[in-house]
């Protein structure tokens, strides 16, 4: 709950500093940790979300397949680009065919 906070925290101030509220560049990265595999999503080359876990699961658990990590940083990219919040609920990591 704690990072959910601060990603909208960030999104917010993100959206007040830009009256436009348009990206200029949004990519993301993923990499393996002792948990499985992680992503990091960049805004302007800045990075605005590392997700080291898998988001919405109970648990200290990272993703099984950097595919998996991957799939969901481009769901939050897609989000961004749509002025959406970025969060993932359980029935995100579902409909992508993820295991939890």
């Amino acid at each position: 709950m704690f990072s959910v906070s601060i990603v909208l925290f960030a999104y917010k101030q993100w959206f007040s500093q830009k009256p436009s509220g348009e990206w200029v560049s949004l990519k993301y990265t993923t990499y393996h940790t002792p948990l499985g595999w992680g992503y990091d999503v960049l805004a302007n080359d800045t990075l605005f979300i590392h997700q080291q876990q898998m988001p919405a699961v109970e648990g200290m658990r990272g993703f099984a397949t950097q595919e998996e990590a991957a799939s969901v940083a481009e769901l939050i990219i897609y989000r961004m680009k749509n002025k959406q919040l970025p969060t993932i609920l359980l029935k995100d990591l579902d409909s992508l065919h993820i295991t939890q």
